[in-house]
C-alpha cells in the first residue's frame, strides 16, 4: 500500500524518494543480466537448500561486480542531494553549499524494498532492507544489493511457491534514517486494534527475536482492554562511532519494564486511526518513535482467517497465525536439516529466524519463543495458512513428542501416546452431519421469494433479482434516489442477520432485453460498465453499509471475463472492500492467475453458465442435452485450474443449480473452500460434504496406518 496516500492525509512519514522499477529494469538491460538470470534460475530446484543458496550466492556476486549506468547514477544523487539540502541553500550556492554537501557522509538514509504486491503476497521481509547508509556514496552499493535480495534464497522459494517467477523487478524507497527509541506494529484484527512494540529500530520485531510488548486496545475509544509486558532482550540502534546498526543486549531493568505509556499508546492509536480510516480493516502498521513523535514506515494487509477461539492446551503462549496442526515436535540444528521436513513436523524453534520462510508449504507448523504478529515469519506464515505460535519456552516441549498447535489461541496440547485422540470409530474423532465442515456451504438468495435464514450455512451469494420489484433500477435512481436507496437498504438487512457470515453481493446488471445472444452479449460486468451512475450508487451504499457495522458486505462482479474489466472497478472499489469475481467463461478460468495477481477475494464459479458455454451445449435443447454434463472432464479441469490459482490468496466458491450427489462430491474433492446452494439445497448440501469429509478422513487415516512411512497432510 503507498505510503504517498498517508503522506497526503499529513501523517507523519520520513521524507523519502523512491528508485522506480524502470531504474532497475534500466540496470539489467545495461549489464545485460536478464538472460543470465533466467539461465541460472531456470531449472533450479527451490527444494534443494543445497542448490538454492549456491545459485542465490552467484547472483548476488553478479549484482556487486555489474555497474549502475552513470546517468541513473547522477539521477540518484541528486534525488538524495534534494532531500537534505533546502531550496534556500542551493540559491545560496559556493561554499555555503559546498560544506552542507560535505556532511552529506554523515547523514544516514534506509532503503527499503517496494515490491509489486499481488492479492496474498505482501513479500513480509522477503527481501532485504538496509538500515543506516551512510551517504550517498554508499547508497549506489546497498541498491545493488537490495536488487539482488529478489535472488535470496527465501524470496527465490517465496516468489516459486507463489508463482511470481515473472516478477523481475522492484522499486527501493530510499528514507530519511529515524533512529528510533521505541518501534513496533500496530494491528487491526477481529474488531481490536494490537500494538506490540520493543526497544530501538522495528529490526527486532520484524526479526522475531524478542517477546514484544503487546497492548489490546478497543478500537472505538482507544482504551487499554489487555496488556502483556514482554521481554524485550535484544535492541538495533545506530552505532555513534561507525554509523552503522548494530545489535546489543538491553539493560537488564528495562529487559520486562513496560515499554508505552498512556500518551505513547494514545498517539500510536490516534495515528492508527487516521491510516485506518484511509484503507479500512484488515491492516498492519510499523511504526516508530523518535523524540515522543510517531512515524508511519510501512502499510500492508493483514490476513486473519479464524476468531481467537479459546482453546484450552497444557501450554499457552500468543497465536500469531492461525490453524492447527498435529505432528511431531522438532528441533532444526542447521540449513541442511530443511530438507527433510514434511507436514508431520512441528518446528520447534528460539526465534523468528527469517530461514523459516524456506518451510513455508510443507511444514506442519511452528511454535516460536520469541516474536509476534509483526514478525516476518509470522507475515509469511499466515499468507501460507501454516499454524504458529509465539511465547512459548521451547525447553518446555520434548523433542519429537507429538503435539496438538493451536495457531488461533496460541496452545500447545499433547494428545495420547497414539497421536490419535480416542473417539471409539476407526480411532479418529469423525464430524457428525450438520457439524462445521472444511467445505463450507453458502446459500443462493435473491429476493423474488422470501427465504429463511435460520438454518446451518457458511455464507450468502445474494442476487438482487426481485429487489426492486416491476421498477427499473436505473430510473428509479433518476426519478427517486431516496426510494433507491431505501430499497437497497434490505441487502444491509440481510447482512446484519447472518453476520459475521460473508454476504457477496452481486452487482445489478439490468437490461439485456434487445441482445439477440443474451448468453454472449453485453451482460454482466459490460452492462454494469455501461451504467456507471448504477454501480457507482451501489459502491456508495455498500461504503455506508461498512460505516454503519455491515463489514460483512462483498461485491462480486458480475460475468467478468478480463483483467481490464477488474481493473476498472477496483479503481473505483474502495480497498478495505472484499471484491469477488464470478466466473461463467473458459477465458476467466484460463486466466485466473492473472486475476489473482491483480487482487480478488472471492471467485465465484458459474457452474451452469461455465458448462453451457464450455461445451456449447444448451441443455434445454433435447437434440443435444444428453451431451451436457456440468462434471464433465472439461467443465472439473477448468475447476482445478481455478482452484490451484487461488490457492492460499482467494476464496473459490461453486454455483450450482440442481444438487447432484455425485457433483457435490467431485468438487469436494477438488478442493474448493464452498459450494454454494438454492436454499431447498442446503441442509441436504452440508450433511453429504460432512459424510464425504468423514470418508475422506478415514479413508486417508486406513492409508496411514498400513503404510507408517507415509506422510499425512
Amino acid at each position: 500500500m503507498r505510503l504517498s496516500e498517508v503522506m497526503r492525509n499529513r501523517i507523519s512519514v520520513p521524507r523519502a524518494f523512491v528508485i522506480t522499477s524502470e531504474a532497475h529494469q534500466m540496470f539489467l538491460n545495461y549489464n545485460k543480466l536478464g538472460e543470465r538470470l533466467d539461465g541460472m534460475t531456470r531449472d533450479l530446484d527451490v527444494e534443494n537448500i543445497n542448490q538454492l543458496i549456491e545459485t542465490s550466492k552467484s547472483i548476488r556476486e553478479l549484482f556487486i561486480s555489474s555497474k549502475i549506468p552513470d546517468s541513473l547514477e547522477r539521477e540518484i544523487t541528486d534525488s538524495y542531494n534534494r532531500m537534505f539540502v533546502s531550496i534556500e541553500a542551493k540559491e545560496v550556492g559556493g561554499a555555503a553549499l559546498d560544506f552542507i554537501r560535505a556532511g552529506r557522509d554523515h547523514v544516514s538514509v534506509s532503503l527499503r524494498p517496494s515490491p509489486f504486491e499481488s492479492k496474498g503476497s505482501s513479500f513480509p521481509g522477503i527481501h532485504d532492507p538496509f538500515l543506516n547508509v551512510g551517504g550517498v556514496r554508499n547508497l549506489t552499493d546497498y541498491l545493488k544489493l537490495c536488487w539482488a535480495s529478489m535472488y535470496s534464497p527465501k524470496s527465490l522459494y517465496y516468489r516459486k511457491k507463489k508463482n511470481l517467477e515473472n516478477s523481475r523487478v522492484m522499486g527501493v524507497m530510499v528514507q530519511r534514517m529515524v533512529n528510533c527509541e521505541k518501534s513496533g506494529n500496530v494491528s487491526f484484527l477481529n474488531n481490536r486494534i494490537i500494538i506490540e512494540g520493543s526497544w530501538g529500530l522495528g529490526t527486532s520485531l520484524s526479526e522475531g527475536n524478542v517477546s514484544p510488548d503487546r497492548y489490546v486496545l478497543d478500537p472505538a475509544e482507544g482504551m487499554v482492554t489487555e496488556k502483556m509486558i514482554g521481554k524485550k532482550l535484544y535492541m538495533y540502534t545506530r552505532d555513534p562511532v561507525s554509523g552503522k546498526t548494530k545489535k546489543e543486549p538491553v539493560l537488564k531493568d528495562r529487559v520486562s519494564s513496560q515499554l508505552l505509556d498512556e500518551e505513547e499508546i494514545r498517539k500510536i492509536f490516534h495515528t492508527f486511526r487516521r491510516v485506518h480510516e484511509i484503507f479500512g480493516n484488515q491492516i498492519s502498521m510499523d511504526w516508530g518513535m523518535e523524540r515522543g513523535k510517531v512515524h508511519v514506515f510501512q502499510i500492508r494487509p493483514i490476513s486473519w482467517e479464524h476468531h481467537d477461539d479459546e482453546v484450552d492446551g497444557e501450554i499457552k503462549g500468543y497465536g500469531v497465525s492461525p490453524g492447527e496442526a498435529n505432528g511431531v515436535s522438532r528441533m532444526l540444528e542447521n540449513l541442511n536439516d530443511f530438507d527433510s521436513v514434511s507436514s508431520e513436523d512441528i518446528i520447534i524453534t528460539k526465534s523468528m529466524n527469517s530461514d523459516l520462510s524456506l518451510l513455508m508449504g510443507r511444514v506442519g507448523g511452528i511454535v516460536s519463543e520469541f516474536g509476534g504478529l509483526g514478525s516476518n515469519v509470522s507475515f509469511v506464515s499466515r499468507e501460507f495458512g501454516v499454524p504458529c505460535t509465539a511465547g512459548i519456552d521451547m525447553n518446555s516441549i520434548e523433542r519429537g513428542r507429538r503435539i496438538i498447535l493451536n495457531g488461533s489461541s496460541g496452545t500447545v496440547s499433547f494428545p495420547s501416546e497414539s497421536g490419535v485422540p480416542d473417539s471409539g470409530t476407526e480411532g479418529y474423532e469423525i464430524v457428525e452431519s450438520g457439524a462445521p465442515t472444511a467445505t463450507e456451504i453458502f446459500m443462493n438468495l435473491d429476493f423474488r421469494k422470501d427465504f429463511d435464514l435460520d438454518r446451518e450455512f457458511d455464507g450468502v451469494a445474494l442476487e438482487a433479482s426481485g429487489l426492486f420489484g416491476d421498477n427499473n433500477p436505473l430510473l428509479l435512481l433518476r426519478n427517486n434516489p431516496e426510494e433507491f436507496d431505501g430499497t437497497l437498504e434490505r441487502i444491509e438487512s440481510v447482512a446484519g442477520k447472518v453476520f459475521p457470515k460473508m454476504v457477496w453481493y452481486r452487482l445489478l446488471s439490468p437490461g439485456g432485453e434487445d441482445e439477440r445472444n443474451p448468453m454472449l452479449g453485453c451482460r454482466g460486468i459490460r452492462r454494469v460498465l455501461e451504467n456507471r451512475e448504477l454501480f457507482r450508487r451501489e459502491i456508495e451504499f455498500v461504503k455506508k453499509a461498512h460505516e454503519n457495522g455491515s463489514k460483512n458486505i462483498g461485491i462480486l462482479l458480475p460475468f467478468v471475463s478480463s483483467i481490464r474489466e477488474l481493473r476498472i472497478m477496483k479503481d473505483v472499489i474502495p480497498s478495505y472492500i472484499k471484491i469477488g469475481i464470478e466466473v461463467s467463461v473458459p477465458s476467466a478460468a484460463l486466466e485466473m492467475e492473472s486475476f489473482v495477481n491483480e487482487g480478488v477475494d472471492f471467485v465465484m464459479i458459474n457452474l451452469p453458465e461455465l458448462s453451457k458455454i464450455t461445451l456449447g451445449i444448451d441443455p434445454e435443447n433435447p437434440r443435444v442435452s444428453s451431451l451436457y454434463s456440468e462434471s464433465s472432464r472439461a467443465v472439473m479441469r477448468l475447476i482445478e485450474m481455478i482452484t490451484d490459482a487461488c490457492r492460499g490468496q482467494a476464496d473459490v466458491s461453486v454455483r450450482i443449480g440442481n444438487y447432484d450427489q455425485r457433483l457435490v462430491e467431485r468438487l469436494v474433492n477438488s478442493g474448493v473452500n464452498s459450494i454454494s446452494l438454492d436454499p431447498e439445497f442446503v441442509d441436504a448440501g452440508k450433511n453429504e460434504v460432512s459424510r464425504l469429509e468423514r470418508k475422506f478422513l478415514i479413508e486417508r487415516f486406513r492409508t496411514r496406518d498400513s503404510n507408517p512411512s507415509s506422510s499425512f497432510p
